[in-house]
């Protein structure tokens, strides 16, 4: 190691024992990415990222220590409407800034780590306040501007407009092309077409909500989905059947995939497009919003030998994206991880991952059998969904291996009632079950345009928030308005809340004398559990989201 160590820039080594003493990789890591640089001139810290063992996020977190920088995550702590208007939007742009905090003698803006310093001077004199600088990703930066700056989703839905009230004049390809790339602007994971006898409606899907976005004329429909449908090689002839296709284009830079689904109504094609962007990130813990609480034990979770750790929540809680980052906690050198996955959403270095494919007979359980052929450590499993896989599971766990998979549950303690349903044995259940983590993603507050308003203890223990919880008479919380930058929802963005149910000695017992789920579920918050009910409050608390959050999520 040392000859190896020897070789590198003193910065280098400088970042490479940084990485190792804060404990984000082991040695065995670090003596990887260093014989990878001699070979091919890589540096470590491009090696390590490309190897899954720290994320651009840490790097930057790194590079602001080294410097004496402070380092500033857009996603967790985003801009504030004050710091916003200090500066104009030319010199925002101009200068790749993104202004977050202020007080009345400072601003603090967000800059890459690569940003000219001196170029901070001109700001002070359009801020009228002392400039500090804070590193974020370029990514985020790029996102921030374009969405406080760049276009504000309001003028976005101007220009559709102005398309579709001349569609004479308007090429079908413009128009498509021009939706497509409007949601996406929007940060969109669908796009509606649904037709009625004389309009048709398109909706986007922002932050979970479906949302009406611009009406087309219905002497467009039949053109708009024949576009669609030869971009997704589909047969535009064939209009009495459901149809499924695909597509992949690039957009300011990205790939995106385009999965795209038709199926005939009595008014004509109703058309959805999901959205997926090629360019995933595997996320680390620190980076998911969660408790610091959850965050800790859920690392203690991932040094586990054995067990059953669960992920549960509906379709599209984030549950993979949570899933993947309790993978990249465990040490992918001295463990052999194995995973079946439909479909495998990010590929992972020294992960190996197979995809799940009934046609061919290769189910969830058959590829636990044959991962205990393969001396595994860790298996991940896409979906717990029948008995055999169940079983399967639980045996793996019991049998010296770390098992991790999803369920959908309501909570946590609903995954021990989906196991028992599907007659998973008692026994087994007791001494597989780890913990279960339960999940939802709840709407952003736009920073812009919230405004603060007063409740008291009674009011909120109306709305279901528990009586341990308000400890306070009076409470200044936040509701959503709606402005041009959130296309007047009121919310921009998701992040998470969860529960953590963990098995501990006595849980194991109640689960083999097989008592109820209401009398494990009363031990375990008595015990000091926080629900999603607890953790969404704790949102509501920081002024991240709102009591109509927790109606339309929670109640």
């Amino acid at each position: 190691m040392e000859a190896t160590k020897n070789d590198l820039s003193p910065q280098s080594r400088k970042r490479a024992e940084y990485y190792f003493d804060n404990r984000m990789i082991t040695r065995e890591m670090q003596e990887l990415a260093c014989d990878v640089h001699l070979v091919t001139g890589r540096s470590v810290d491009e090696t390590l990222i490309a190897y899954g063992f720290i994320t651009e996020y840490d790097r930057m977190v790194a590079e602001s220590r080294e410097k004496n920088i402070p380092f500033v995550d857009l996603s967790v702590t985003p801009p504030s409407a004050e710091a916003l208007a200090l500066l104009p939007k030319e010199i925002a742009l101009k200068h790749r800034v993104v202004p977050f905090k202020c007080d009345k003698n400072s601003l603090t803006v967000a800059v890459e780590s690569t940003h000219s310093m001196r170029s901070l001077q001109v700001l002070e004199r359009f801020a009228m306040r002392q400039i500090h600088p804070a590193y974020a990703q370029t990514n985020q930066i790029a996102e921030a501007l374009k969405h406080y700056y760049e276009r504000p989703y309001l003028s976005q839905k101007g220009t559709l407009h102005a398309m579709v009230s001349r569609p004479d004049e308007v090429p079908i390809v413009a128009l498509v092309d021009t939706l497509i790339h409007t949601a996406i602007d929007m940060g969109a994971s669908d796009i509606h077409l649904a037709p009625e006898e004389d309009a048709v409606h398109l909706f986007l899907r922002l932050d979970g909500v479906l949302q009406h976005y611009v009406t087309l004329p219905v002497g467009i429909r039949d053109q708009v989905v024949s576009r669609i449908k030869i971009m997704s090689d589909m047969d535009i002839a064939q209009r009495r059947i459901a149809q499924d296709g695909s597509m992949s284009l690039s957009y300011e830079g990205r790939d995106y995939d385009m999965r795209i689904s038709t199926m005939p109504t009595d008014t004509g094609e109703s058309v959805v497009i999901r959205i997926l962007t090629n360019t995933k990130e595997l996320f680390q813990l620190e980076q998911l919003g969660l408790a610091n609480e959850i965050k800790e034990r859920l690392k203690r979770l991932a040094k586990k030998p054995y067990g059953v750790i669960l992920l549960s929540g509906p379709t599209g809680s984030g549950k993979t994206t949570t899933l993947y980052a309790i993978l990249r906690e465990m040490n992918r050198l001295q463990k052999n991880i194995l995973t079946i996955e439909n479909p495998i959403e990010y590929r992972i270095p020294f992960v190996n991952q197979t995809q799940y494919n009934p046609k061919a007979g290769y189910t969830y359980d058959k590829a636990i059998r044959a991962f205990m052929r393969q001396d595994p450590d860790i298996i991940l499993v896409g979906e717990i969904r029948d008995i055999d896989t169940a079983q399967i599971a639980m045996e793996a766990s019991i049998t010296g291996h770390l098992v991790l998979s999803t369920v959908h549950t309501n909570d946590a303690i609903g995954a021990l009632v989906r196991l028992r349903g599907l007659k998973v044995p008692s026994f087994l259940l007791s001494e597989g079950m780890l913990a279960v983590i339960a999940q939802r993603l709840v709407r952003r507050l736009c920073p812009i345009c919230k405004q603060s308003r007063s409740y008291s203890r009674d009011a909120l223990l109306a709305y279901g928030i528990s009586a341990s919880q308000v400890t306070q008479e009076r409470y200044e919380l936040y509701e959503a308005t709606g402005c041009a930058h959130c296309n007047n929802t009121g919310y921009h963005g998701r992040q998470a809340i969860t529960e953590l149910f963990e098995v501990d000695e006595t849980v194991k017992t109640m689960i083999f004398e097989e008592a109820s789920s209401v009398a494990i579920l009363n031990y375990v918050t008595a015990g000091g559990m926080r629900t999603l009910k607890d953790d969404m409050f704790r949102l509501i608390v920081e002024g991240s989201t709102t009591l109509e959050e927790f109606e339309r999520v929670i109640l």
